[in-house]
């Protein structure tokens, strides 16, 4: 019996006046109707756990289970609730954290976020794909300490070797040499994601003009490149476009001039039966920020 003393009304309520303590039952910190509910270890919810002073209370809210209270910094979690997960990267932790549907990275500051689009911000833009997090820096890492094409891997690629900043290299920049990422191209191309690759590219293969990079899925496939003649050395089923005068004047209209290739991004759309569209734009080769190409052409 979990009641010791009961009254008639409070059996009304299936509440008690006074747990039965003797037989294991205690009250939960809650006043209902004025009467008691009692639970034991057996009837107790999943997320109760019994305090020093013999009433059932609330685990922290990111937790599931816990022998004991928590609170903001410390969770005190053993499970943690629906859709949480226990922090990242810290060793015997108690405290949950949102599970992130896109991945997670850490502020400059070590707060765990959840990036809310399927691109890394730009505070930690490089991304490894086996645990879902956004980083900083590749060579800060445990394990994914190598950076190629935007992303931390464990070991460089074949046909590349690291630098001393663990940044992979195109072993000869005269071969023309291509890297393949398939994504959800729906949302990444609504989230400027084909400005921030640009951006990366530009800075990560500053060395070479041989390099392609392309992202793909079913419907969409942007190819980010310097040179086209690698489009057809490599067989890359994506259009060649010829820029006419266009591409020499966005490049003469940059402010400071540079002999560098400018970058270019090609979009390309598949449309129903087999047909698709197609898009462009030019970046900086050095700084790859978008350049004004529709006013200029």
């Amino acid at each position: 019996m979990k009641c010791k003393k009961s009254t008639v009304e409070s059996s009304e309520y299936n509440l008690c006046t006074e747990c039965n303590n003797e037989e294991g039952y205690f009250q939960v910190d809650l006043n209902l109707h004025g009467f008691k509910e009692c639970y034991n270890n057996n009837t107790k919810p999943i997320n109760l756990y019994l305090d020093s002073d013999k009433k059932y209370k609330p685990c922290f809210e990111t937790c599931l289970t816990c022998e004991k209270g928590g609170n903001e910094y410390v969770n005190n979690c053993i499970l943690c609730a629906h859709r949480h997960i226990k922090r990242p990267e810290t060793l015997n932790t108690t405290n949950c954290v949102p599970e992130c549907p896109f991945g997670y990275y850490f502020t400059n500051y070590g707060q765990y976020k959840c990036r809310d689009e399927n691109q890394c911000p730009e505070q930690a833009k490089l991304y490894i794909k086996d645990l879902k997090k956004c980083t900083k820096n590749c060579k800060n890492e445990n394990i994914y300490k190598y950076q190629y094409n935007g992303e931390c891997l464990e070991a460089c690629p074949s046909n590349t070797s690291p630098n001393a900043e663990n940044m992979c290299k195109d072993n000869n920049t005269e071969f023309c040499t291509k890297s393949e990422t398939e994504i959800e191209l729906g949302e990444f191309l609504t989230t400027r994601g084909v400005d921030f690759n640009s951006k990366n590219y530009a800075f990560e293969f500053n060395y070479t003009d041989k390099h392609i990079s392309i992202y793909y899925n079913e419907i969409y496939s942007i190819m980010i490149y310097k040179d086209a003649t690698c489009i057809k050395k490599l067989s890359i089923n994506m259009p060649t476009i010829d820029f006419g005068d266009c591409y020499l004047k966005v490049k003469n209209n940059i402010s400071s001039t540079t002999d560098k290739n400018l970058v270019i991004a090609i979009i390309k759309r598949t449309v129903k039966e087999g047909k698709s569209t197609t898009s462009y734009y030019f970046y900086h080769p050095e700084t790859g920020d978008k350049l004004d190409s529709k006013t200029l052409c």
